[in-house]
C-alpha cells in the first residue's frame, strides 16, 4: 500500500488487535479454555495462572507452550475464552497454579583438549 493511503486511513491491522493475558487478569470471573479436540479433553484455567506461565502472550499463542496430557499433540489444542457467573464457577472444576519446577538439563559440546588445559 501507499503511504500516502496508510496516513489517511490508518493501520489497517489495528482494527484487529487481538488481547493479552494481562488484560483478563482483573479479578473477574474469566476463564480461559483449552480444548484437544482429538481427545475431547477441556482444561478451565485462571487467566493469572496462565500469566505466570506463559508469560503476556496473546490469547491465540497461549497453546504454544501446552501439550495434551492424553495424546501429548499441539496442533489439536484450542483456547478460548469463558466469562461465567459466580453460580456457574461452583461446578466447574479450575486448574491452579500449584508451582513451577525447573528442569536442569545439562548441555554438553566436544572440544579437543590443548596443552594449556592439562
Amino acid at each position: 500500500m501507499p503511504e500516502s493511503y496508510r496516513r489517511e486511513h490508518g493501520d489497517p491491522g489495528a482494527a484487529y488487535h487481538i488481547p493479552t493475558l494481562s488484560q483478563y487478569d482483573d479479578g473477574s470471573n474469566m476463564l480461559i479454555n483449552i480444548n484437544c479436540i482429538r481427545c475431547k479433553i477441556r482444561h478451565h484455567y485462571r487467566p493469572q495462572d496462565l500469566l505466570e506461565v506463559c508469560g503476556d502472550v496473546a490469547l491465540d499463542k497461549v497453546t504454544r507452550q501446552f501439550r495434551c496430557e492424553r495424546c501429548g499433540r499441539k496442533d489439536y489444542l484450542e483456547v478460548s475464552l469463558d466469562s461465567l457467573m459466580t453460580s456457574e464457577m461452583t461446578e466447574l472444576k479450575v486448574r491452579r497454579l500449584v508451582k513451577i519446577k525447573t528442569i536442569r538439563r545439562p548441555v554438553w559440546e566436544d572440544v579437543t583438549p590443548s596443552v594449556d588445559d592439562t
